[in-house]
């Protein structure tokens, strides 16, 4: 690409599954546009997805596979991507991108900055965060044979304490609300399961070890108020994810911090289209990004060949 070009029909904010497949989209259609992403390499969370993936007709073991095989085609096709650029501010009515000393214009965009794991903060517990695990299956050796507790009450959180109880003697679910948010027959396998314990409405208030390793956590009831101690060496996390929408959070109309759009992923901005894990109602799906990004890119097409 040239490096001294500022100005293309169509910028893309995120290399992730739907941008690149937006893309991959616009190439084809011969459109012009930049992808621009902070990463290294392109992919987004795919690095960071160490599971195997059962949700994805792509037959692929597991994200970083994933990712190197985007990054091989778009190699191939030399699809034009920015990388390792932080973006400092959007204008999304004059369509401007400010990167450093660098203002990138176009005619339209298309934002796929996805999300970003939600961390668990508990007071005074900084010192036993390498307890805290996010990523079960690339910490299988860490857990097995171990007392673990999982919170949350999503589809992750019970498909990991599901895998949990195949490997450890006793899993704890800890879920603030009295209803679980996964499927149903993910629901109905944890309650079949007698390794797994559940706490409905419930939070953890702290967490108590020896050194660096948790010992027990304190569990309160914000129900009834009732404390309950816990045996606990590990934590498992999931608790959802934070749409990274903070760079055009005042330019557009959000739902709890994902972005509204219509069936073809225009924004209330004209010209400004998203897709992915950024856009309401949100639902981290690989395949729900990808074709979102294509989708996107219909639309966009639509929209320059009116607006051009």
């Amino acid at each position: 690409m040239n490096a001294n070009r500022t100005s293309y029909d169509v910028i893309i904010i995120g290399g992730g599954m739907a941008g690149i497949s937006c893309a991959l989209e616009l190439h084809d259609s011969k459109v012009d546009y930049l992808v621009i992403d902070d990463r290294k390499n392109i992919g987004g969370q795919l690095a960071d997805v160490q599971c195997t993936i059962r949700n994805f007709a792509g037959f692929v073991q597991n994200g970083a596979e994933l990712r190197a095989e985007v990054e091989g085609l778009c190699q191939r096709l030399h699809i034009e991507v920015l990388s390792e650029t932080n973006i400092d501010r959007v204008d999304l009515t004059l369509k401007k991108v400010f990167s450093g000393s660098n203002i990138f214009t176009a005619k339209a965009l298309f934002l796929a900055t996805g999300y970003r794991v939600r961390r668990l903060v508990l007071p005074e517990s900084m010192e036993f965060e390498s307890s805290y695990i996010y990523d079960c299956e690339s910490n299988e050796q860490l857990l097995v044979g171990k007392c673990v507790a999982v919170v949350g009450g999503g589809d992750n959180a019970l498909m990991d304490a599901l895998w949990l109880a195949e490997r450890c003697p006793q899993v704890l679910i800890v879920n603030r609300t009295n209803r679980f948010k996964a499927r149903p027959d993910v629901i109905r396998d944890v309650q079949a399961n007698p390794r797994i314990t559940v706490l409905q409405n419930s939070e953890i208030m702290s967490v108590s070890g020896s050194g660096k390793s948790i010992q027990s956590i304190a569990v309160k009831n914000n129900q009834t108020g009732a404390c309950s101690k816990q045996e606990c060496e590990f934590l498992v996390v999931k608790i959802g994810y934070a749409p990274n929408t903070e760079l055009y959070a005042s330019q557009l109309d959000l739902d709890n911090g994902h972005i509204k759009v219509d069936a073809r992923g225009a924004t209330d901005v004209a010209g400004v289209f998203a897709g992915g894990d950024i856009v309401a109602p949100p639902y981290p799906r690989l395949a729900r990004a990808a074709g979102q990004g294509v989708i996107a890119a219909g639309a966009i097409r639509d929209f320059l060949s009116v607006n051009s």
